[in-house]
């Protein structure tokens, strides 16, 4: 009889324990779009100025902030 209760009173606790306990977060299988590091284009500005009657033209780099060529003249 004893034990007939013990097991009534288990089942009891664990029923009330599934449903008082408030669900995990389920880690996704995709990680969130802002974490992920994606490849992009690099992005490129042609510079132009007039040197010794000459047009020269410089490529700059304004993803890597860095000069791509040197002065080229164009004429």
């Amino acid at each position: 009889m004893k034990l007939k209760k013990f097991f009534a009173g288990l089942v009891m606790v664990c029923s009330l324990l599934t449903v008082c306990i408030p669900e995990l977060p389920v880690q996704a299988a995709a990680p969130d779009p802002g974490s992920v590091t994606e490849p992009c284009k690099e992005e490129k500005k042609w510079f132009f100025r007039i040197h010794n009657g000459h047009l020269q033209r410089r490529l700059w780099s304004i993803t890597y902030m860095k000069w791509l060529t040197d002065w080229i003249t164009i004429e």
